[in-house]
């Protein structure tokens, strides 16, 4: 008789909140680091079995969040987007200076941002961005050339 492993339905999944012991001591109060020692516990195990399964036609993949250093990282960043989009121009001059290779990428997305945004759309209710597929631009569908037949809604429709 063969064995099979078998991935456990995400319904029917259970992780226990005293992975590393009861968080209570003995004076009846809660315990912060065992707390938080737990739920860390409880996150690497989620995350293990869970990241990476099919789902559909697709595969989940989770992402430790606000506990996680690429957050933190992240949250930095975003103060120097912050800058690049609504900094004065001191202000933005001063972060190319400091963080060079940050300013860059930021000045590539935005530069493709505008090379591929659809005009005259309400900027505050449509978002709509097309392939410019101008010579030398960095996006990989410009990158592969204009395609010989326009994109359509449906087979037979009307053009995108």
């Amino acid at each position: 008789m063969a064995l099979m492993a078998v991935r456990m339905p995400i319904s029917l999944f259970f992780i226990p909140s005293t992975l590393c012991g009861s968080a209570e001591t003995e004076t009846g109060r809660v315990s912060q680091e065992r707390l938080e020692e737990n739920m860390e516990a409880a996150l690497e195990l989620y995350l293990g079995r869970i990241n990476d399964i099919p789902f559909g036609s697709s595969v989940i993949k989770m992402y430790r969040g606000a506990t996680d250093k690429r957050a933190t990282e992240l949250k930095e960043q975003r103060q120097n987007l912050l800058i690049y989009l609504r900094g004065s121009k001191s202000t933005k001059a001063e972060l190319k200076k400091k963080e060079p290779n940050q300013y860059h990428y930021f000045e590539l997305v935005w530069n493709l941002r505008k090379r591929y945004i659809v005009p005259n759309l309400p900027i505050n209710y449509v978002f709509a961005l097309k392939a410019c597929y101008k010579e030398g631009c960095t996006h990989p569908v410009c990158k592969n050339g204009k395609p010989t037949n326009d994109s359509v809604w449906f087979s037979g429709g009307p053009t995108i």
